[in-house]
């Protein structure tokens, strides 16, 4: 399927994979920060830099953050 324009990107953490290396807050600061445990926090689900949610979930070296492809239903017209 080829992605358009109403298509957007949801993220997800397999906590069970993730072992807390950092690599995907340091590639994508704008959507993941860090808890004090060194594990990542997904700020909201909807990637505000997909482009760089993107480079961090191929360069997570355990797989731990996937990138879903979502398709956003279109908004209806308000007939009041």
């Amino acid at each position: 399927m080829k992605p358009n324009s109403d298509d957007v990107d949801r993220l997800e953490i397999n906590m069970i994979a993730c072992e807390g290396v950092g690599l995907c807050v340091h590639l994508a600061p704008s959507d993941i920060v860090l808890d004090h445990w060194g594990y990542p926090i997904i700020l909201n689900e909807r990637a505000a830099s997909p482009k760089q949610v993107k480079r961090a979930a191929a360069a997570c070296p355990h797989r731990a953050l996937i990138v879903h492809r979502v398709d956003q239903p279109a908004s209806t017209p308000d007939h009041s």
